[in-house]
């Protein structure tokens, strides 16, 4: 079979130039196969695309590129074994059609598609624990708008407007990425307008602590433990989300020197990269805790800045309001 004899992919320090984006660069590998690139903002990942030979195409994520650590053949994959496990792989994925992928299928998809972008997996977790069996068996193209919305109208007898709206919307990106990868797939509408966000269902809460309060709160997370010192510094200093911060590394928070930002230079000093005060190497990831990288750590770790807020009788804050 055909191989790319040459591609700007097959070098690592080219493509950690390329932009951070959604969707991968592909090459052509022959016989309507590609293999291609997703710039992620940790490691990159390798797409494979198989043509249908009808215009369509299906997608699959087939492992991380060796951008941060050595290729293992497995996990994380090189150009040339990312292109021999493309070909591997490219009959079997061709055996489940559009038309028997079903709901369950398509959530599991989604749930590894998370797991290769550092992607929050509580978000499948929840789901799953509100999506009823019957449902999840029915295959995507007999779907339809009126049982999806009478599925999330439902939530809303054990479930916050907001709360129902995040399970909604997982349902519905799995459902999307299912479409992704099977262009065969003509229609979402049934998603699209089943599983319509409920309007006014978040109310905003504009909570700003001053500096010192902030200082505060990291220090007193730095009490509790090195982790969550950590986490809370990192989301005082760059004002991302929870999961953004799970898949940062060290490089990410270095800027024009070798030194990482800190909120407060003292806390350098005393130990918050390390009991020399040095920061982990730059390809290493932010957060050293496996838990705290898939997710699962998310809730903890709220509890934790909840309960070290209101020690300094302030209202219950989350991440934002650090910054």
């Amino acid at each position: 079979m055909a191989r790319a004899k040459a591609s700007l992919l097959a070098v690592k320090k080219k493509r950690l130039e390329l932009p951070i984006s959604k969707k991968p660069r592909f090459e052509s590998l022959g016989d309507g196969l590609s293999l291609g690139y997703r710039r992620n903002q940790g490691a990159g990942t390798w797409v494979a695309r198989k043509a249908d030979g009808k215009g369509g195409s299906s997608q699959k994520v087939i492992g991380f590129a060796d951008d941060y650590e050595d290729a293992d053949g497995t996990r994380v994959l090189s150009w040339a074994q990312a292109q021999a496990t493309a070909f591997a792989g490219a009959s079997e994925r061709g055996q489940c059609s559009a038309s028997r992928l079903s709901v369950r299928e398509a959530i599991d998809r989604y749930k590894a598609d998370l797991q290769l972008r550092g992607g929050d997996l509580g978000n499948v977790a929840r789901l799953l624990r509100h999506l009823p069996c019957p449902l999840q068996d029915r295959t995507l193209v007999d779907l339809r708008s009126g049982e999806l919305r009478s599925w999330r109208d439902g939530l809303l007898q054990q479930l916050q407007p907001a709360t129902v709206n995040r399970t909604a919307n997982a349902l519905k990106a799995a459902l999307n990425l299912a479409a992704d990868q099977h262009e065969s797939i003509a229609s979402r509408q049934a998603w699209e307008k089943g599983l319509s966000a409920l309007p006014d269902a978040s109310v905003a809460r504009n909570v700003i602590l001053p500096e010192p309060v902030v200082r505060q709160l990291v220090r007193a997370a730095y009490a509790q433990s090195h982790s969550l010192g950590l986490l809370v510094e990192v989301a005082a200093v760059t004002g991302a989300r929870y999961s953004q911060i799970a898949g940062l590394r060290v490089q990410d928070l270095q800027i024009g020197g070798d030194s990482p930002r800190s909120i407060d230079d003292a806390l350098v000093k005393e130990g918050a990269w390390g009991e020399k005060g040095a920061p982990p190497p730059s390809a290493d990831p932010v957060l050293a805790r496996p838990e705290a990288r898939t997710g699962f750590g998310s809730t903890v770790d709220r509890r934790c800045i909840a309960r070290q807020s209101q020690r300094r009788a302030l209202e219950e804050i989350g991440p934002h309001a650090l910054v």
